[in-house]
């Protein structure tokens, strides 16, 4: 007969899969002199809404002590991600001027974590927790915008822009799970995560470089939701 766990004590590692989601929009500012007439007049838009979402998926390692039925643990993960989005929206300016593009992506390539837990045990083979901790990862925003016009070039008559960044940024991730002990050593856990990364924004000076120079700045809120499920197998015992 298989014994389930029956103490969670002890230094762990395992596998992780799972699906990520946004609903963050991308801010539009830049030159008061061009958006405030822009943006009114919805030549530019203000924000471009934008749901990133995707597959990620990787590792953890860590170590849990069980006092009676309460459990004080630390987590580290990685996590490679899929979580991006693309949009673009083509805005019709008025006085029958040609649509204004404007186009955004975003993407967070991987994702790292820091946590402390604090579970529960309400039987031996169950353990509910909460986590928090540090947060980290690697974050990409291009944008472009420019006249959409048929026949002249997209920089011909106003403004357009277009740049790409890759940083990687620190913040904090909250959430909460249970893991199952289905067998001596080894668990399955279900979690969920909520993560915030910080902002970035995306400088867009003029490409032909005017005078007076003319700008966009695009700023993207990197914070998301994650729902995921994993094995683990504890060591020793």
């Amino acid at each position: 007969m298989v014994v389930p766990t029956a103490t969670w004590t002890g230094f762990y590692a395992g596998l992780n899969a799972g699906y990520g989601w946004g609903s963050e929009a991308i801010g539009i500012s830049g030159d008061p002199s061009v958006l405030t007439v822009a943006i009114p007049n919805g030549i530019v838009p203000a924000s471009i809404a934008d749901n990133p979402k995707g597959f990620i998926g990787g590792g953890q390692i860590g170590y849990n002590h069980q006092f009676g039925q309460w459990v004080l643990g630390v987590e580290a993960d990685l996590q490679w991600s899929d979580i991006k989005r693309s949009q673009t929206v083509l805005t019709a300016a008025p006085g029958g001027l040609p649509p204004f593009r404007t186009s955004d992506e975003q993407k967070l390539e991987w994702l790292g974590t820091l946590r402390g837990r604090v579970g529960f045990v309400p039987a031996p083979q169950w353990l509910i927790y909460g986590t928090a901790g540090l947060a980290y990862g690697s974050v990409s925003v291009s944008g472009y915008s420019a006249l959409n016009h048929p026949v002249f070039p997209p920089c011909f008559l106003t403004y357009c822009g277009a740049a790409s960044i890759s940083d990687t940024q620190v913040g904090w991730a909250a959430g909460a799970g249970f893991e199952f002990g289905f067998a001596h050593n080894w668990s399955v856990k279900a979690e969920y995560l909520y993560y915030d990364l910080g902002t970035t924004s995306l400088f867009m000076p003029d490409l032909l470089g005017r005078v007076p120079p003319t700008f966009q700045i695009h700023t993207v809120d990197f914070k998301g939701n994650i729902a995921r499920g994993g094995v683990n197998y504890r060591f020793g015992g």
